[in-house]
């Protein structure tokens, strides 16, 4: 029997401060409003408690769409409250809602700055610790390119050498080849004019005889 007790204690709280919760001022009290108000009065646990929402919406509420809404107007049979109590008490939780979730913003918003100067931090070591590395790496980089363009180069001379060469050669075989072939020339020439003149000779001696 305590428990039960205990959740109708629980329950009839509930009402009492749900009216309290309606921020808009149009009759009726969403869950999200209630859990906002509920967390606000440190009362989380109540206010994401499924069970309660579902009771205080099947007694005193309705389902408009997908969304279930408690009708303030109905609690105010079940729990009354001097209206203008009831008004000081909204604005009251009103304001304590406005500023738990503006101090909320402003310490994520605190929470980010602080990320992003540590963020530039990290970059700002990361960076002094890579900058000799990379120039050392450019250096070297620049290094293995002047020795690639002089290996080329060298490259290029040695197949222009190695052609001038073989022409040079070439072409002191053919004087040499050229200068053989006029020496066996003249000497063809010679043979021949001794060749005549043996043989104008042996004609003279044979017309003499």
């Amino acid at each position: 029997a305590a428990p039960k007790k205990q959740q109708m204690s629980e329950l009839t709280l509930c009402m009492s401060l749900c009216s309290l919760f309606d921020f808009d001022k149009t009759g009726n009290v969403t869950q999200e409003d209630w859990q906002r108000g509920m967390t606000t009065l440190m009362l989380e646990d109540l206010g994401n408690d499924s069970k309660v929402w579902a009771k205080m919406t099947e007694m005193h509420g309705y389902r408009d769409g997908g969304k279930t809404l408690v009708d303030v107007h109905r609690l105010s049979d079940v729990v009354p409250i001097d209206p203008r109590v009831s008004v000081l008490l909204n604005a009251i939780v009103k304001g304590l809602v406005g500023m738990r979730e503006f101090v909320s913003r402003s310490m994520k918003k605190e929470k980010i700055e602080g990320d992003i100067k540590t963020n530039r931090a990290l970059l700002n070591i990361r960076r002094r610790i890579m900058e000799p590395i990379l120039k050392a790496w450019k250096g070297l980089a620049k290094a293995n390119k002047k020795l690639f363009i002089f290996s080329v180069r060298q490259a290029h001379y040695y197949v222009h050498h190695k052609v001038w060469r073989q022409w040079k050669d070439a072409t002191e075989i053919f004087r040499e080849e050229a200068k053989e072939a006029k020496r066996q020339a003249r000497r063809q020439k010679y043979m021949e004019g001794a060749a005549r003149k043996i043989k104008n000779r042996n004609i003279g001696m044979a017309f003499n005889s």
